[in-house]
């Protein structure tokens, strides 16, 4: 997997740096990246859980992409450059979505930090390129988050959320993982 994530760094830097312009060149990040996250949570997802895995993300992304375009033709908030269907960034829940199931599977390691810091270099790219405001990114990256992570955490028994009540009656909310 390390070999991958240092060829698809190759091939964003190399687009890139091709651009005549930072802001093109920032542009054009963001939108390999929005492809290039969930592709790589895809395979991760196969070599982690088999079909079970590829399934679920495969799913999650689907889900993410009509929920994310009902939103934009709901809302149909204006973007900063000034056209329209600006939330949530799609560009943002793409990217978010495959970092959010390699994370609901394989928990926090090297490969969702690397997932989270382009996710967040996508959101980066469609405020620099002046198409979207952070509250459409922040909702974009909620989002494809919470979709991908909440698809595929029952794939990971080491880890587990749990909202309930104490014996007091308080709300409660518990965070495990195993290492």
């Amino acid at each position: 997997m390390g070999k991958l994530c240092s060829n698809l760094a190759a091939v964003c830097l190399s687009l890139t740096t091709a651009q005549t312009s930072h802001a093109d060149g920032i542009e054009t990040l963001g939108d390999v990246l929005q492809l290039a996250v969930p592709a790589y949570s895809l395979y991760s997802s196969y070599d982690l859980n088999d079909r079970d895995g590829l399934r679920a993300c495969a799913k999650a992304i689907g889900a993410t992409a009509l929920t994310t375009h009902a939103l934009k033709y709901a809302i149909d908030a204006p973007r900063p450059n000034g056209s329209g269907k600006g939330f949530p960034s799609g560009h943002t829940s793409s990217a978010a979505v495959g970092f959010g199931c390699l994370l609901g599977q394989e928990g926090w390691s090297t490969a969702t930090i690397a997932l989270a810091a382009a996710t967040l270099l996508t959101g980066y790219s469609r405020v620099e390129s002046d198409h979207h405001d952070w509250e459409q990114v922040g909702a974009g990256l909620l989002l494809g988050t919470a979709i991908g992570y909440y698809s595929t955490r029952h794939l990971n028994e080491g880890q587990s959320i749990e909202y309930g009540f104490t014996p007091e009656g308080k709300q409660s909310l518990r965070f495990q993982m195993d290492f």
